[in-house]
């Protein structure tokens, strides 16, 4: 019972997080928030009064603070948001822009949300694809909208009372909306201006930099921080915070340690998989065969008459002949596409005791016996052949044929009557 009360527990406490959410925020597409998301607020009392202050506090008090950040949701990102400081240019960009989910109107411009519908997972064991698609939708939004490129995702709490906030379409996004909109020329900058797009730059940066044999041993929070220097004074502020890069850094920390373990890189990576391949001895498709080769008698047959025969396609045989198993198929075919059915196996059971029938138990299950009566309906002629099991027989074939029509008449007959 106490294991039990646990597991329900454990459970409350994964559901907290978007529990606590308010309900017109889940209304409008939010799909994921975090355990304790970080917010900010002025403070308003004491020394520090007018100063903001900054920090993660539970999910249960984090929707009464003026700042919120909703993009974070701990191992994914739930939304998103952008800093919009140019009226004129954001206003041009929404035009060409799916619908936005809710809109926040600031001194300068607004911070405009979009909800996704599945959120994108943002820890290692994570696909990539997901990560690199929802950057470049991040990348070519924050160019459309001339937003931040300083914005972190700490914006606007929408159900504050201080919060202008205009509500727009309910439904989250899924990835491919957001994707349809990027043309298909345009590139993303070298550098990337938004904070999802930073992390999954910094994220593959820095496993290609410490999956290096040479870089075994050096600090990846050491490289992490030189890169997030450089971008910092590209843009004059600070790029990523450092709690993000020590995650960043971890994360890579866990994958170079399996990487020592089982070997280093692609070059090792490539000649294991090698060895795992020729392992199994199977012939590679397209590869020449060593020693003779299987002489056929469907040699002189062209591809199409080929097909018909096997009852395949020209597809599937071409694919045969590639895996050589064409002379595989063709004794299946031989030995099961005319193998007798039901009623023929009975008249060769039959065959076998034609003097004295085999009695056997009725349906009835009494156990009284009775006499085989296929053998009073259908008398079994002289055998054609010696070889009567040998389906590759031509006399043999056309004698169970024979015997089956034989039979579906009879049956037909009876019903008739």
């Amino acid at each position: 019972m106490a294991n039990r009360a646990r597991q329900v527990k454990g459970n409350q406490q994964l559901r907290l997080p978007l529990v606590a959410a308010p309900l017109v925020v889940k209304g409008h597409g939010l799909k994921a928030a975090h355990v304790r998301p970080h917010v900010a607020r002025i403070r308003d009392k004491g020394r520090s009064a007018g100063r903001i202050w900054s920090g993660r506090v539970p999910c249960t008090h984090a929707w009464s603070y003026q700042w919120v950040n909703v993009q974070d949701a701990g191992y994914a990102w739930a939304t998103l948001t952008f800093d919009c400081d140019n009226a004129r240019a954001m206003q041009d960009g929404l035009a060409d822009l799916p619908a936005w989910n809710w809109r926040i109107e600031t001194e300068r411009g607004a911070h405009v949300t979009w909800c996704l519908a599945d959120p994108v997972g943002r820890l290692e064991a994570h696909r990539p694809a997901p990560q690199r698609m929802l950057a470049r939708a991040s990348e070519y939004f924050h160019h459309r909208l001339d937003a931040d490129p300083a914005f972190g995702g700490l914006g606007r709490n929408p159900t504050h009372p201080d919060a202008e906030t205009t509500w727009g379409a309910e439904r989250p996004h899924y990835m491919a909306d957001l994707c349809n909109v990027i043309p298909f020329n345009w590139r993303k900058p070298r550098v990337a201006a938004t904070a999802i797009g930073r992390q999954v730059t910094l994220w593959e940066t820095a496993l290609a930099w410490a999956g290096a044999e040479c870089n075994a041993g050096k600090s990846v929070r050491w490289m992490l921080d030189a890169i997030n220097q450089d971008v910092a004074d590209a843009f004059g502020k600070d790029a990523m915070p450092p709690h993000v890069l020590a995650d960043i850094a971890q994360r890579v920390e866990r994958y170079r340690t399996g990487w020592m373990v089982k070997g280093w890189h692609k070059p090792a990576w490539i000649e294991r998989q090698r060895k795992r391949g020729s392992a199994g001895g199977k012939a590679k498709a397209g590869k020449p065969y060593h020693g003779s080769k299987q002489q056929s008698a469907t040699a002189d047959m062209t591809d199409a008459d080929l097909a018909v025969r096997l009852g395949v396609s020209r597809s599937t045989l071409k694919r045969r002949k590639a895996d050589g198993t064409v002379s595989d198929l063709l004794s299946h075919l031989a030995n099961t596409v005319n193998a007798p059915g039901f009623a023929q196996k009975l008249g060769k059971n039959q065959a076998k005791n034609a003097a004295t029938p085999e009695p056997v138990l009725n349906r009835t299950g009494a156990g009284e016996r009775c006499k085989n009566p296929a053998a009073d309906l259908h008398p079994l002629p002289a055998l054609p052949s010696p070889a009567l099991g040998d389906m590759r027989d031509p006399e043999t074939r056309r004698f169970w044929q024979d015997r089956a029509a034989r039979i579906a008449a009879d049956r037909a007959a009876s019903r008739r009557r």
